[in-house]
């Protein structure tokens, strides 16, 4: 059997791409201050990050990907072109999976945030800051 391989590619996110998302991502999306990404394959949509650069870190403020390779590729593509800069991401107190998988890449659960019902998770990953 043959294996597969995908190329994926990392841009930024073009006026085209926005028919490709709902409203919820578009909120955060057409934020002039947010910057976006997408992960394409073969023309397919495999992930996006729409993140806000500080000066000395970058703020994930949303994140969707097709599954954990995705989504570790994001994260490293972030922290190579960052390398100074602290990642900082929210996630909500019963997305379990994506608690360990940034376990796993170096993140720590600095504090709790607590909005209407939920808490949420504020991991952070070191940056090589001076």
């Amino acid at each position: 059997m043959k294996s597969i391989t995908y190329k994926y590619t990392y841009r930024w996110m073009e006026g085209k791409d926005l028919k490709h998302f709902d409203k919820n991502v578009l909120r955060f999306v057409k934020n002039p201050k947010n910057i976006t990404y997408v992960v394409e394959d073969e023309n397919n949509f495999v992930g996006i990050v729409v993140y806000n650069l500080k000066k000395k870190k970058i703020n994930i403020i949303n994140i969707g990907y097709e599954n954990d390779e995705i989504f570790c590729l994001i994260i490293n593509e972030i922290s190579s072109k960052f390398e100074d800069k602290d990642i900082v991401m929210e996630v909500c107190q019963y997305d379990l999976g994506a608690h360990l998988l940034l376990k796993k890449m170096g993140f720590k659960a600095v504090s709790i945030e607590k909005e209407e019902g939920n808490d949420f998770y504020v991991f952070i990953k070191k940056g090589n800051h001076q």
